[in-house]
């Protein structure tokens, strides 16, 4: 109610560093806390609110009418930056009617996977903003404004894009193993928006990633990629390798700043050798 309300906002008010942050709730349309959930999530994702913030400027700049979700998003995100109180509750009721216009998989009062969603979310955001930048190439170049030296700027595929999504959200994942009887080390690299972590009690999102990463020894038949090993063609049982992960974030998760790389895991694999076990050099690391 209100008066729980005022004694929320009293309490924001006397805390140091709540800055000028605003804190809504969303109201629940029966089965939305799905939705709610990650809205509030990402609303508080800096870097993504800010670029759906300066969206809506754009929006307005170009008094483009269109609507589609990434433009309900932006003005639901604009009407919660703009509220007059810094606590409060707002129906996003435009938002919920487009998406379950947009995807029937959400038009109904069953309950929904917050995780979809989110995927569901940020992969129509991005589609998106690439249409949208083909869409200005092409009237671009209808105008015949578009200069030869540009066209490789604007120059895209769904397939290899990359938009604000991608720098904010993607991560690389670099897999590494190393044989521990001939030393080979072979890595692969994927890329990834999202995570399955373990979440112990009380424990940091660094926490968590640095579990993630940890090394595991492969024994006998897991070692696989070293087929070409002397020690597991003549003795394949005995062969064994440590296997481990780097996780690479393109954004700093300690400061939610600026885009900066944010290493956790390994670099290399570095055998210790007073027990031939390869143990994980870990580290955080940004640009010069």
């Amino acid at each position: 109610g209100a008066s729980s309300s005022s004694q929320l906002e009293r309490e924001i008010n006397g805390e140091p560093h709540s800055g000028n942050e605003h804190y809504y709730g969303l109201v629940n349309f029966g089965n939305t806390c799905y939705c709610n959930s990650v809205i509030q999530a990402l609303y508080f994702c800096r870097p993504f609110r800010e670029k759906i913030l300066q969206y809506k400027q754009q929006l307005k700049k170009s008094g483009s009418q269109k609507e589609n979700l990434l433009t309900c998003l932006a003005d639901l995100f604009h009407n919660i930056a703009t509220q007059k109180r810094r606590v409060g509750t707002i129906a996003p009721k435009r938002f919920i009617t487009k998406l379950k216009k947009e995807n029937e998989l959400f038009d109904n009062y069953m309950q929904q996977d917050a995780h979809e969603f989110l995927n569901y979310l940020l992969n129509t955001v991005s589609e998106t903003l690439i249409e949208e930048k083909k869409a200005e190439r092409d009237r671009l170049m209808r105008n015949g404004t578009l200069r030869k030296g540009t066209v490789g700027v604007f120059a895209s595929s769904s397939k290899t894009d990359k938009t604000w999504i991608h720098e904010i959200f993607q991560g690389t994942l670099t897999n590494e193993t190393r044989c521990l009887c001939c030393e080979t080390v072979s890595s692969k690299d994927e890329d990834f928006l999202d995570l399955s972590v373990d979440i112990d009690q009380n424990a940091s999102i660094t926490h968590c990633l640095r579990v993630f990463s940890e090394t595991e020894t492969l024994c006998g038949d897991q070692v696989l990629p070293f087929l070409h090993c002397s020690n597991y063609v003549s003795q394949p049982f005995s062969a064994s390798a440590v296997r481990g992960a780097c996780i690479k974030f393109g954004i700093d998760l300690r400061s939610q700043g600026s885009p900066r790389f944010h290493l956790f895991g390994v670099g290399r694999l570095v055998p210790d050798l007073s027990n031939r076990i390869a143990a994980f050099t870990r580290f955080i690391s940004g640009p010069p």
